[in-house]
């Protein structure tokens, strides 16, 4: 297994595409904060601290609740199918590596890789708020940087999440150029089709990934904390049983 591993994170160490994804999505995460920047009587009447303000870009489902999802898409795009198309993914089942240890180990370098790029951006946002936004209301108290920890824990939940649903599509489908539509499709489209169908009062409008995004960074309470939690669980071991399933039972080629 852990040979496996080493080999993945190699893979992903090396791979230019991880860095430019990286640099891309905390760029987005910038411009959106700077947007808001140049309207001081908005942000002051809303937001009391630098650390409210920093999960602005994750307020809104057509902000980072899309980038990140899209970000994820190609990343592991590249970083699974890849070994499908040159006809390594069988390697490690020959030299003797069960395929749930080869299956696991994409899914927690995915995982891996969502967590670096989820952290990117919260530290971009840091950042951009400190540095960027002024005559606000007050410093942030013991209670905000505690909901802004938990904040940033669940978006790291729903980022993995993400990632091994990706993960398994790439398991399930394999062809590069299939999976990277498929990719597309999940991230942009149900995103914009559950959000145009329901309302947000609506509990189907959460029960997706990209929505609950947004949720994270809404009004704080137990049972928000509760439902983002129980979404994050449900994705992985559906993701997890599925994608292990399909590749279990396929024949390595």
């Amino acid at each position: 297994m852990l040979n496996v591993l080493r080999a993945d994170f190699y893979k992903l160490r090396h791979l230019k595409s991880f860095y430019v994804i990286i640099v891309l999505t905390a760029f987005f995460d910038f411009v959106i904060l700077s947007d808001l920047s140049f309207y001081p009587d908005s942000y002051q009447s809303t937001y009391d601290n630098f650390l409210q303000i920093a999960f602005y870009p994750f307020s809104v489902w057509q902000f980072m609740p899309l980038v990140i999802p899209l970000a994820l898409g190609i990343l592991i795009c590249l970083l699974v199918t890849n070994d499908f198309s040159y006809g390594t993914m069988k390697d490690p089942v020959t030299l003797g590596h069960s395929r749930f240890n080869v299956f696991f180990s994409k899914c927690l370098v995915s995982g891996i890789a969502a967590i670096v790029i989820l952290l990117a951006c919260i530290l971009v946002s840091l950042f951009t708020s400190i540095l960027m936004f002024y005559g606000l209301n007050s410093d942030p108290s013991f209670r905000d940087i505690a909901q802004f920890g938990i904040r940033t824990l669940l978006e790291i939940g729903l980022s993995v999440a993400f990632a091994v649903l990706f993960t398994a599509i790439a398991f399930i489908i394999r062809h590069t150029a299939i999976v990277m539509a498929i990719h597309f499709s999940v991230a942009l489209f149900v995103t914009m089709i559950i959000s145009s169908v329901f309302l947000p009062s609506s509990p189907i409008f959460y029960a997706w990934l990209g929505n609950a995004m947004a949720k994270v960074s809404g009004a704080f309470s137990i049972e928000m904390v509760g439902i983002i939690l129980a979404v994050i669980v449900i994705y992985l071991l559906v993701s997890i049983l599925f994608g292990y399933g399909v590749f279990a039972k396929r024949d390595m080629k």
